[in-house]
């Protein structure tokens, strides 16, 4: 299963997802699903994820947004 989350225009959601992948999470960038004009955000994965182990992902995911 798979959440779709957008982010602010701004957002370079690769250069995140980057920075998350050398924090052990994993995120794909929503810009690259797009033909026209990318639209910036992330395609999260959680179908095998526990409860408690998601909340600490976003929590993470979160303060590397910052």
């Amino acid at each position: 299963m798979h959440l779709v989350v957008k982010l602010p225009t701004a957002t370079r959601d690769r250069a995140v997802a980057v920075r998350a992948a050398e924090a052990g999470l994993w995120v794909m960038p929503l810009s690259g699903c797009y033909l026209g004009a990318p639209r910036p955000g992330f395609v999260l994965g959680f179908s095998a994820t526990a409860p408690g182990q998601m909340r600490e992902a976003v929590r993470r995911l979160g303060r590397l947004m910052r």
